[in-house]
């Protein structure tokens, strides 16, 4: 296969087809067929052959978008669909590295191990994030295919890719729904135990400390059962919108752990700073004035906030820290309600 790499600096199968055409029509030919009729018949199957190749590379052309990069990642040839994706031109896109289109979404390790893969000849598959010329973020499933040498060793890649990026985007939208609470846009308790178990790993490596918050609302079946289940939820809302308001500002999760109970995942915060957050979210939810006047403690809605902090290790679980949250809860409604435990 050594002869490719004199002809695939731009077209993958025209020009080979081309050469393959030319090089034995001049050279062998005249000499094994010099009866004209089986030249002209051997003439005419390469001519079916090649006009074959054309036809494959126009529906390739125009069903992908297809690269072809030297062994150094450096773009050789780009078809007219790929540039309109990518919003550069063929000639801006020329010679320069593969790393023009980098998103920065995936790491180091991914790109290590599609390297890795075509550079020992094997074909690799998969998912990438590139961005435009303009700075947008477009998706594609890609094949590299490795163009082997004499020696086995690859010396070009046909990239071939297809847009996905509408398809990744209606999958992002299902995951965020899946996750998502559908009243008050928190995410769910699913979610919740999710990423409680995810920073426990993760803080447990750094030993840093993993805070949660619980709270509910005060005698919020009163509420319901006075207010009806309409003006229940609105309050859970403008519950859930004052809460997402303050931990704009933090790295935290913030769930509706079930009912009109919450929960908040705080990573790297102490209790100290927990129980700050609880009673900064208290006095917030009582400056609301919801009005409550069912409510055995006062004339507006307020909260009851239990706070439990560790430092994760391997005897104890994700779990405990929630039971100690749990706790602290149950001891907030035991010390009057409306406060912090």
């Amino acid at each position: 296969m050594s002869f490719y790499h004199e002809v695939m600096d731009t077209s993958l199968i025209t020009v080979v087809a081309l050469f393959i055409t030319f090089y034995i029509k001049n050279k062998f030919l005249d000499k094994l067929f010099p009866n004209s009729k089986h030249r002209n018949e051997l003439e005419k199957n390469y001519l079916d052959t090649l006009k074959d190749l054309q036809d494959l590379k126009f529906a390739l052309d125009e069903s992908n978008l297809v690269q072809i990069v030297d062994k150094s990642a450096n773009i050789l040839y780009a078809n007219e669909k790929f540039c309109r994706l990518s919003e550069y031109s063929i000639e801006e896109l020329k010679g320069k590295n593969m790393r023009i289109l980098n998103s920065s979404y995936h790491s180091k390790e991914f790109f290590r191990d599609l390297w890795n893969t075509v550079t020992q000849g094997k074909v690799w598959s998969g998912e990438i994030r590139n961005k435009t010329k303009s700075g947008t973020y477009y998706w594609t499933s890609t094949t590299i295919v490795p163009f082997l040498d004499k020696y086995n060793k690859p010396f070009q890649y046909i990239v071939i890719r297809n847009d996905i990026t509408k398809s990744k985007e209606l999958e992002k939208k299902l995951e965020y729904l899946s996750n998502v609470d559908g009243l008050t846009s928190l995410f769910n308790r699913r979610y919740f135990d999710k990423m409680l178990d995810y920073y426990w790993q993760f803080l447990y490596k750094s030993q840093n400390s993993l805070s949660v918050i619980l709270f509910d609302v005060d005698y919020f079946k009163c509420y319901n059962d006075h207010y009806g289940h309409l003006l229940g939820d609105q309050c859970l809302i403008d519950i859930s919108n004052r809460v997402k308001d303050i931990m704009n500002s933090y790295e935290a999760i913030c769930a509706r752990y079930g009912g009109e109970e919450f929960a908040i995942i705080l990573p790297k915060k102490d209790a100290h700073e927990a129980r700050f957050l609880a009673e900064r979210i208290r006095q917030e939810v009582e400056q609301l004035n919801i009005p409550h006047e069912w409510s055995k403690l006062n004339n507006s809605v307020t909260m009851s906030f239990g706070v439990a902090s560790l430092i994760p290790t391997k005897d104890k679980n994700p779990l405990e820290l929630l039971e100690l949250a749990d706790k602290a809860l149950y001891q907030a409604k035991n010390n009057g309600r409306n406060t912090v435990a």
